[in-house]
This record gives structure tokens, sequence and C-alpha cells, in this order.
């Protein structure tokens, strides 16, 4: 089967692994211009692959599919409003949003690991997920809770942890009404 392919992942195969590694460790916004790619293309990407449900439960449609190595690391280059009003970002996400850098959750992953915080078949509650960063190097089989307000980044961590219960709902609505009662 002929599939047509950018060029942004035409460029991107094309370089040696250690190219991509110095492509992928840059900041999200070079990230993606390495990647061709941008916040609306990923929104796009996410949108055709998931649907949320009228409780906010995010899952994979029939389109989803398995992602290829590039689709992913388009996936991993997103980043919400967070930070970025100079950018013209706009919304709630200017003070709710921060994605935690890789390197950051890499680190804490490998402390947590040190410690034998993370057991197989444990369950993991993650109240603020993001796109799913301190999932990515957990190293167990664990069932995960997983909690995140903006829509995109909910998607983004369902496509990139299929079995993970994702909801685009704030983890406080689970225990504190929207007036503030318990």
């Amino acid at each position: 089967e002929d599939t047509e392919v950018s060029e942004g992942e035409q460029e991107f195969n094309e370089l040696t692994q250690e190219e991509r590694e110095g492509v992928l460790e840059g900041d999200a916004e070079a990230r993606r211009e390495a990647l061709g790619t941008s916040n609306e293309d990923i929104e796009g990407m996410v949108g055709a692959r998931t649907s949320v449900n009228a409780t906010g439960e995010v899952s994979i449609n029939d389109r989803g599919g398995e992602l290829d190595t590039y689709q992913r690391e388009q996936l991993n280059a997103y980043t919400g409003a967070g930070g970025q009003e100079n950018a013209g970002a706009e919304g709630r996400g200017l003070l709710d949003e921060y994605y935690t850098p890789s390197d950051v959750t890499t680190m804490a992953s490998v402390v947590l690991g040190q410690q034998s915080a993370y057991k197989d078949g444990m369950t993991i509650l993650e109240p603020s997920a993001g796109i799913g960063a301190f999932l990515d190097d957990i190293g167990v089989t664990a069932s995960v809770d997983a909690f995140e307000i903006n829509d995109t980044a909910a998607r983004i961590l369902k496509l990139n942890n299929p079995d993970a219960n994702v909801k685009v709902l704030p983890f406080e609505s689970l225990f504190i009404t929207d007036r503030g009662q318990k």
C-alpha cells in the first residue's frame, strides 16, 4: 500500500538516530518545527483518532490505529497554552497548564524506581496528567486512572497509553462541586 508522507516526515525519516535525538531533545516549539507540525495539526490528528463521551471519558475510535514513530513524536511535541501568551495562546490553559520536560520526568521515574515505588499490578492515579510524560518511564504494568483538563492533551495521553482510563475532567471535580462544596 502506497501512503503519502509529509515533507516533515520524509525529512525526519532521513535523519540518523543521533540527529533524531538532537531534534527531540529541543524544547517543544523547536521539536514541532523540526517535525514540520503545529499544535493545530496535532489537534486534528487526535480529534480524528479519539472521542470523548458525555462523562469526559476518552476512547480511541476505529480510525485510531497504531501510531508510527513519527506520529508519536509529533504528539509528544504538543504543548498547551500554559506560559504561551506571548505566542498568541489564550484561555484557561494560560494559568493551568505546564508540560513537564522529559528530562525531569525521566529523573523522577529513575528516583522512584530506585525506591521501588512502582510495582506490577498497582493502580496509578495521575490527577494532572497532561500528555502522560510521567507515565512514559514507569517500567511496570499498572492500571492508570488519569485526569486532564485539556481535551487535546487527554486525547494524546490516551493514544500513548491505550489501556489507561483517561477523563477530560479536573480531578477535584470528583469530590468538590463547581461551587466549591464537598
